[in-house]
């Protein structure tokens, strides 16, 4: 589990897990999914609740779709960037 934004989470669904979850429906598959947090910043010190706050980052998603003999069949990697906005201020894009 890791704190992303609701822009960064729908890009992370319409372009990975879509694709990931139209492979589960072919039989005698397997899959390998896999991802890594990068680019990580943040800044938490501006008190509670306040929009100053941020948490950067970017999912690094790598998928593998093989047959029982362990034969590749597709393959692919994605990078989405989550990027804090607070209402009516430029992107905080620090790390990433």
């Amino acid at each position: 589990m890791f704190p992303i934004t609701g822009n960064a989470n729908s890009q992370h669904l319409h372009s990975t897990e879509t694709r990931i979850k139209g492979w589960m429906s072919k039989p005698e598959r397997w899959t390998f999914y896999e991802v890594k947090v990068q680019g990580i910043s943040s800044k938490l010190n501006a008190g509670p609740k306040s929009p100053f706050n941020y948490v950067n980052s970017a999912f690094a998603a790598h998928a593998i779709l093989k047959d029982s003999s362990g034969k590749v069949e597709d393959e692919f990697s994605s990078s989405i960037p989550s990027i804090y906005q607070a209402k009516g201020e430029a992107s905080v894009t620090e790390g990433v």
